[in-house]
């Protein structure tokens, strides 16, 4: 099964780079070629990229700049060219799936995704939709990793920067708002799911604490 992964292409379709940074990321650890996952931030490039290529998958957001996922669907399965008709999609999104099961029963091979997810997700629904039997992977023989000493290494701001754009760009498929505040200290995380994460670089005098609470 390894082998005819590497051969499948699929289109991720997002209007955010992270979301489809960590898609594409997230199937290469579940076995797929990387350079056979193409990227597309609006409906008309995924459809011209559609129309270049043969694509074994499709996965989709709901909102795009330009369009929407529902939409995108739709004609890309009434398009006059059969070659993608019956191609499995997926729908990622953070709105509720019952507002769009009659558009998706309407076509074969749907499914939808909610937000957040993971990579077993994404993996359990792709390996789904080609029919594949996961395989346990072979253990590695060689030598042993040598842990190394760690080494000052002096990041640049501009690097710095973007990371921290990235990260709070990501956050957005969890539905959570990312803003300069005052430090609280009397926070009840007491939801389904809470965690506490503090960040302090004492050096830079940067702090960052990201509250996660799912009620």
């Amino acid at each position: 099964m390894g082998n005819d992964l590497l051969t499948k292409k699929i289109l991720v379709v997002d209007n955010s780079k992270v979301i489809t940074k960590i898609i594409q990321n997230f199937l290469a650890e579940s076995g797929f070629e990387p350079g056979n996952i193409f990227r597309a931030e609006t409906k008309n490039q995924a459809m011209m990229m559609l129309g270049l290529e043969k694509f074994d998958l499709i996965t989709s957001a709901i909102h795009l700049s330009d369009s929407n996922g529902i939409d995108f669907l739709k004609e890309v399965r009434n398009n006059g060219d059969d070659k993608h008709r019956n191609t499995p999609f997926l729908i990622i999104s953070a709105d509720s799936k019952e507002d769009y099961l009659d558009d998706l029963k309407e076509f074969s091979g749907c499914a939808f995704l909610s937000k957040p997810f993971n990579q077993k997700q994404i993996k359990e629904w792709v390996y789904k939709a080609l029919n594949c039997l996961e395989e346990t992977p072979e253990e590695e023989t060689g030598p042993s990793k040598v842990s190394q000493g760690k080494t000052e290494i002096e990041v640049p701001e501009k690097i710095k920067e973007l990371f921290s754009k990235g990260i709070i760009e990501a956050m957005e498929q969890y539905m959570a708002d990312a803003s300069p505040t005052k430090l609280k200290e009397d926070w009840e995380l007491n939801g389904f799911f809470s965690s506490w994460v503090d960040l302090m670089d004492s050096e830079n005098r940067v702090q960052l604490n990201l509250i996660i609470n799912f009620p």
